[in-house]
């Protein structure tokens, strides 16, 4: 078994390795894997051995030759590669989601997380971030109230509308 990782800086730039390979290389092999386990884990990209590229031009050349676009691309991305407005790519999602649960766990403790899960099963967090968020906010509103539970979503709130 061997492992890899795209290193992803602010969704603008990533840097890739692969079983230690050169980037081309590891893009090269990337296209042709299977999958067994996929982990998103927070890091710094530019802590990375290989040099940052644009996450476009990455995606870009993990298209194979028959012009399909390996599944990392998201769905909620145009041909062009810009995110349809009002849509969040993995990353983002995967903030949202983390900083909803901890919202979320300072009242519900352990069962936050089952919270979001079940607002994202409603409402999935890249195409509709702001309906998840008020999903999470209506669990929230019913242990502190409607007002505070929107103060406390509130930088949610901001961050999906940058």
């Amino acid at each position: 078994m061997r492992f890899g990782y795209f290193a992803v800086d602010v969704n603008r730039m990533c840097a890739v390795d692969f079983a230690g390979q050169a980037e081309s290389d590891a893009l090269a092999e990337i296209i042709s894997l299977t999958f067994t386990k996929i982990l998103f884990m927070p890091g710094d990209a530019k802590s990375t051995k290989n040099a940052l590229r644009p996450v476009e031009e990455v995606l870009n050349r993990l298209t194979t030759p028959g012009g399909v676009v390996a599944a990392s691309r998201s769905a909620t991305t145009h041909a062009s590669g810009q995110m349809s407005p009002g849509t969040l790519g993995d990353v983002q999602a995967l903030a949202l989601s983390k900083a909803a649960s901890a919202v979320l766990a300072q009242f519900y403790g352990s069962s936050a997380e089952g919270k979001v899960a079940a607002a994202a099963q409603t409402h999935p967090i890249q195409s509709q971030p702001r309906q998840f968020l008020d999903a999470c906010c209506k669990h929230l509103s019913m242990m502190v109230g409607p007002d505070k539970a929107r103060k406390l979503f509130e930088p949610l709130y901001v961050s999906v509308s940058q």
